[in-house]
């Protein structure tokens, strides 16, 4: 048995389908008040949104607060060498492909003088 033949029709339905998904998203979030991501979007219609500044705290907050718009099931934290963390949530889309929100925490800096 062969896989079925995707066509470049196909990905860019999937692609429509999910700009669309995203501009409704989005004019959600801006009347809630979320701060805007960064998003890339594949082949097949998968949307990631990633946290892309703020401070350690307001990082996670936007966060959870994306994943929460957006449905996602947030996955376990991955603490990195560096003392960062990395979060991650996610769902299945209404065209079955994914959305995903991620987020790198940093570690506070220590205050000017060695303190934290």
């Amino acid at each position: 048995m062969s896989a079925p033949h995707v066509s470049d029709a196909d990905r860019l339905r999937w692609q429509l389908e999910a700009v669309r998904w995203l501009a409704d998203l989005l004019s959600r979030a801006r009347g809630e008040g979320l701060p805007a991501l960064g998003w890339s979007l594949g082949f097949t219609g998968t949307l990631v949104g990633r946290v892309l500044y703020g401070e350690p705290a307001t990082r996670r907050d936007v966060f959870e607060q994306w994943a929460a718009l957006v449905g996602a099931d947030q996955g376990a934290e991955r603490d990195r060498r560096d003392g960062a963390v990395e979060l991650y949530a996610s769902r299945l889309t209404p065209w079955g492909s994914t959305v995903a929100i991620s987020a790198t925490v940093f570690p506070d800096l220590p205050a000017e003088g060695g303190e934290r």
